[in-house]
């Protein structure tokens, strides 16, 4: 080589050949002839946008700090606590293997304190059959009663004027049994019924007197096994209302009426309205609910009304209740014998109130032919006389069901009323207590607990023609004394309007 000296040694490395496996078989080789692919090159896109590029950054090491100083650390040196002892607490308990022998003991016996609680299942109280309201009268007034068998039929009876009282209802021959009347300055509301009769249709007659206008109608009722004393409202307005609060299962009866010959009632709520009779002299309603409320009306023209509740209950009523009444339906003063009967059941006293305007004490008192004990008698001062009283009989209870006859033989020329009651449920009579006043509304107060009953009376030388409680008797006819029996079956002040003479007395029975 040009410019170039001395000599050169070149050693070339030939490695043994290997054999090449292609495992999965021998492929095939085409020869392209130096025809390459070269595919499109494809355009990359970052989602998200373009990352950037920078240097790592790598931190310094921080310093581990033990807080509580450094632990000591040791390697391989197992730890074994001492084994605690396990103490059983009141004893060692003995532990016998029963090879599932299992243990059953001995039942103990429920006791109830308190007794045995009666389950009752409950029929609700609901409306059967809507009468029509009967023709307006000045005398006795007449409706039809429409029902099925078995239902019971309540008859109200709407009256206008002072001077009138609607005191017995007919129920095709069977008398029926009195809930209550509510007397209020210019009219009067009246309720009776019939419980559990057969049949399907009965024309009912209420007797009254006076020659005021009056009207009834009946409206019947299934699955009741009791009714309730009435409970009344009155007042003056152009508006009426009140309250009910139907037990479980139970029904309030509602009805309304005014006094005069004008107005009508609109809007009635609180229940279900049944009637509505306000085309003519006599307006009276009637409606019905099974929860608590309140019964409301507007009335066309401002007038005083008067309102009264029954509940008819699912069960029986076991407590006190005025049963049925009777009563010498004119004022006498006869010396003779006079007499009048009350329906009982088996197990009812009878209770006989007699209002005389002068001095004179009945020779006999007696119920089904059995004198009958004086409770009680209450001063009363006659302004025409000087004197009178109000005296209270009670009879031996009763063995038997049926009407019983009351006879009383008074002073004759005396003028006098009676009227007498038939309790059911009485176990104790409370000593009676007794008031009178001269020139001044009748009044008398009176505490009675639930599952009680006050029965009052008053004796008066006056007609009072508004009562602030629920009445039995009235004195229909009457002319120079005047009885009016009364009851309650809560906490009650009965009293009356208007200024008079008069005496009262009131018993609470348990």
């Amino acid at each position: 080589m040009a410019g170039v000296t001395g000599w050169w040694a070149e050693t070339i490395i030939e490695p043994e050949p290997a054999a090449l496996t292609l495992t999965g078989g021998v492929p095939v080789v085409e020869v392209t002839n130096d025809i390459f692919i070269e595919p499109t090159p494809a355009q990359m896109t970052l989602t998200g946008g373009q990352p950037s590029i920078t240097t790592t950054i790598t931190p310094t090491g921080g310093a581990l700090t033990l807080t509580g100083g450094v632990p000591n650390v040791v390697v391989g040196n197992t730890i074994t606590p001492t084994s605690a002892s396990l103490t059983l607490t009141g004893g060692v308990p003995t532990v016998t293997v029963t090879n599932n022998n299992f243990i059953t003991p001995t039942p103990a016996s429920l006791t109830l304190t308190g007794g045995v609680p009666t389950v009752s299942v409950l029929t609700p109280v609901l409306i059967d059959q809507v009468g029509t309201p009967g023709s307006e009268s000045t005398g006795n007034v007449t409706c039809t009663a429409n029902y099925t068998s078995g239902a019971d039929v309540l008859v109200f009876a709407w009256g206008v004027g002072s001077s009138s009282s609607c005191y017995q209802a007919d129920f095709s021959g069977y008398t029926m049994r009195f809930l209550g009347r509510t007397k209020f300055n210019g009219g009067q509301l009246a309720a009776w019924v019939a419980e559990n009769f057969s049949g399907s249709t009965a024309t009912i007659t209420v007797s009254k007197s006076g020659f005021d206008w009056a009207q009834c109608v009946a409206v019947s009722y299934t699955g009741a096994a009791g009714f309730k004393l009435a409970k009344i409202a009155k007042g003056s307005g152009t508006s009426a209302s009140q309250s009910a609060s139907p037990g479980p299962a139970a029904r309030a009866i509602q009805s309304f009426t005014r006094a005069g010959t004008s107005g009508s009632f609109t809007s009635l709520s609180g229940g279900t309205n049944r009637i509505n009779d306000s085309a003519n002299l006599v307006t009276g309603t009637v409606s019905d609910t099974n929860t608590s409320g309140t019964f409301s009306a507007s009335i066309t023209s401002s007038s005083n009304w008067g309102s009264m509740v029954i509940e008819a209950t699912p069960q029986a009523i076991t407590t006190p209740r005025v049963n049925c009444i009777g009563a010498l339906w004119t004022e006498s003063n006869s010396g003779s014998a006079q007499t009048f009967t009350v329906r009982a059941s088996a197990g009812d006293y009878i209770i006989v109130d007699m209002a005389q305007s002068a001095n004179g004490d009945p020779s006999s008192v007696t119920c089904a032919g059995t004198t009958m004990t004086l409770i009680d008698t209450a001063p009363f001062t006659h302004p025409n006389t000087g004197s009178g009283f109000l005296k209270r009989y009670r009879s031996a209870q009763q063995g038997s069901a049926g009407d019983k006859t009351v006879s009383i033989t008074a002073t004759s020329g005396q003028w006098w009323h009676a009227a007498g009651v038939s309790v059911s449920g009485a176990a104790s009579f409370g000593t009676p207590t007794k008031t009178s006043g001269t020139s001044s509304a009748p009044s008398q107060s009176a505490t009675c607990s639930a599952g009680q009953l006050v029965l009052q009376s008053f004796v008066t030388a006056a007609a009072p023609t508004d009562l602030n409680c629920t009445n039995l008797f009235d004195s229909p006819g009457g002319s120079q004394v005047y009885l009016l029996m009364n009851a309650a079956e809560e906490t009650t002040t009965f009293s009356a309007t208007g200024s008079t003479n008069w005496g009262a007395i009131a018993t609470v029975i348990t």
